[in-house]
């Protein structure tokens, strides 16, 4: 029997940003590829193949339709999702990031109330995490608190995946 090949690799385009991220583009359509380079090659290739393929090459986006009015941007959280063939919530509808949260808050009595809300009034994919703390703290106190509850979520390898951006409001109980 001939040997053929059953799998190939193909490069595709990545642009990098003059703060080092990078961004791999992908085209839903011929009509969006040949608008952006009329003699560019068309792969065909799944949204689970292309998520995995950017984050092969340590892209932090997907450039969808780049040039076109109907262009779009796929954060690092939704590549991740799409990647691991899972449904993407955003962060603050997700239950493990929720799960995450009340675990970093537990057992501190200053921190009254903690909750997740959309944060697209700060920007795209940004999540507001509202901390609710006791009256009185002294601002090492605040700093302390917001450290280890920001560090807690850090940390926590599943949690960064599905949180892109964060923006933490201090309120008073």
């Amino acid at each position: 029997p001939l040997a053929r090949e059953v799998e190939s690799d193909m490069a595709s385009p990545v642009l990098t940003a003059p703060d080092g991220r990078r961004a791999m583009l992908l085209f839903t359509g011929l009509d969006t590829l040949a608008a952006w380079q009329g003699d560019a090659r068309p792969v065909p290739v799944t949204g689970p193949d292309a998520a995995v393929a950017a984050l092969d090459d340590a892209c932090d986006v997907l450039l969808l339709d780049l040039g076109s009015p109907d262009a779009a941007v796929v954060r690092l959280s939704q590549l991740w999702a799409l990647a691991q063939r899972r449904p993407w919530l955003p962060a603050h509808e997700d239950p493990v990031v929720r799960d995450a949260l009340a675990l970093a808050v537990r057992g501190r009595p200053d921190i009254v109330a903690a909750r997740l809300e959309d944060g697209t009034v700060h920007a795209p994919g940004v999540t507001r995490l509202v901390l609710e703390l006791r009256p009185g703290l002294t601002q090492t106190q605040v700093h302390d608190l917001t450290q280890i509850v920001g560090q807690a979520l850090a940390t926590d390898p599943e949690v960064r995946l599905r949180i892109d951006d964060v923006a933490m409001v201090l309120r008073g109980a």
